[in-house]
């Protein structure tokens, strides 16, 4: 009994990011492009003013904290051009791995942050239902605080972070996709994958003149 080989397709609607307008292998380029340059002002930008972050970080050893962080930096882009200019999925994995780990960071800020933001809520709701005698302005005062405490954690940390996390999990699918594109190729050169090749010839069944009985 013979097994149909799955196919590999590089066209595959799977195999496109931002709504199907580019390649995932182009997607992960400009990722890596945007990721090297924020790296490189970030960088620069601590060279000019290290002093100063360092007086307000008040850390006596921050200078050794940002080397290890920008030497694990370089490392993890090394492998994530490394991996797609040779198409090795193996070089990937810590780029993945890296993300993974920031996604899972974000997402907790994000909750702790929602938690926060809806327990201030309550508080106030329950402040504004409260059978409490209230002291006339003092009452009116905290009220005022507490409601703009709750607006300034809703627009200037929840939201941003919520924003941050959507980011990274976007930024963090598309080298996810260029990872199984990689894969699903090499298998294709290997023949465990059939690969096809879309043609753009468009072919037109036409029927007999004159058809057989």
């Amino acid at each position: 009994m013979s097994q149909v080989r799955p196919q590999f397709d590089p066209n595959d609607p799977k195999y496109r990011c931002c709504c199907g307008g580019y390649h995932i292998m182009t997607g992960a380029t400009v990722l890596a492009i945007v990721s090297t340059v924020g790296t490189v002002i970030i960088a620069v930008t601590v060279a000019v003013m290290f002093d100063a972050i360092k007086h307000y970080l008040g850390r006596a050893n921050f200078l050794n904290e940002f080397l290890g962080i920008l030497l694990l930096d370089i490392v993890v882009l090394g492998c994530l051009w490394y991996g797609l200019i040779k198409e090795r999925k193996g070089f990937l994995v810590p780029v993945l791995i890296c993300m993974a780990s920031v996604l899972m960071m974000l997402f907790l800020c994000a909750l702790v942050l929602l938690l926060g933001w809806l327990i201030a809520i309550i508080v106030i709701i329950a402040k504004m239902f409260s059978s409490t005698p209230t002291y006339g302005w003092q009452d009116h005062h905290s009220r005022s605080s507490n409601f703009q405490g709750a607006v300034v954690l809703l627009f200037f940390y929840l939201l941003p972070s919520g924003g941050a996390l959507m980011l990274q999990y976007w930024f963090f699918s598309i080298i996810e996709s260029a990872y199984e594109y990689i894969k699903h190729k090499c298998l294709s050169s290997k023949g465990n994958i059939t690969y096809i090749q879309q043609s753009e010839q468009v072919y037109i069944a036409v029927p007999k003149e004159n058809p057989e009985p």
